[in-house]
């Protein structure tokens, strides 16, 4: 019995501090050897910074200027999502397979709804993220060119950027020189795999005697709780994009 490998990297912010923040409630803050309860405090530590940081940064997106240049990129983002969708329909098969392209890529992040109105922190984080899919892409990079999504993605990414420079800007000032959440969450990551790893070799050295197994069902149920929210979210923008498809008019 062992703890389920799991990708982390696609769970937002939020999710990401709610899913350690389970996994910690899971384990017992004493009675356990001395190896996994410090793997535990270092998790708990890390994620202690990470709640203060995502909270600062959060009030820190607040501002008028912040709130300004998310309703651009919200607002570049459907005109992105859009564009795919109408050039998916056009009478050029060969524009009609790059859109189609993009948007499967685009909707591994969620609908427009989901994509827009998710917490700044982790928009900022799906907008850089689509804009290194397509960049490190040769197909995708050649789809955004054909389809006249480039100008969308170039424009989102300015927007982006300027965005995460004015509150990364008032974070700094609420919060002095702490890490940020960018620095945190590998950090976390690690503490989180060097806990799994310990916990799992005990189990295996303990030939499977309690606590280890109610810990690592425990654990592996909030894993697939967590993979469930992330077809879901998947399932819902393949299909959003699937009608929008459905839906747009030829061009001519």
């Amino acid at each position: 019995m062992q703890i389920a490998a799991f990708n982390r990297k696609p769970l937002h912010n939020g999710e990401v501090i709610t899913f350690y923040t389970r996994t910690l409630e899971t384990i017992p803050d004493a009675g356990l050897p001395a190896s996994v309860l410090s793997a535990r405090n270092v998790l708990q530590s890390l994620l202690h910074d990470m709640s203060g940081a995502h909270v600062a940064l959060g009030a820190s997106e607040h501002t008028q200027e912040a709130q300004e240049l998310d309703a651009a990129r919200d607002e570049q983002f459907s005109g992105l999502v859009l564009q795919c969708r109408a050039q998916a329909q056009h009478k050029d098969p060969a524009r009609r397979r790059a859109a189609q392209l993009l948007l499967a890529r685009i909707g591994d992040y969620g609908t427009i709804s989901e994509f827009t109105l998710q917490p700044f922190a982790d928009e900022s984080a799906d907008i850089s993220s689509l804009s290194r899919d397509i960049r490190e892409s040769n197909e995708l990079r050649d789809a955004a060119a054909l389809t006249g999504a480039t100008d969308f993605l170039d424009e989102l990414h300015r927007l982006n950027s300027e965005f995460e420079r004015v509150v990364l800007t008032r974070s700094a000032e609420a919060t002095g020189n702490g890490p940020s959440l960018t620095e945190l969450r590998p950090m976390a990551d690690k503490a989180y795999n060097t806990l799994c790893q310990k916990i799992n070799s005990y189990c295996i050295t303990e030939e499977g005697a309690e606590p280890w197994p109610g810990i690592i069902n425990k654990i592996n149920r909030h894993i697939t709780e967590a993979r469930t929210q992330l077809a879901a979210r998947r399932g819902r923008a393949e299909a959003a994009a699937a009608a929008g498809q459905a839906t747009q008019p030829a061009n001519s």
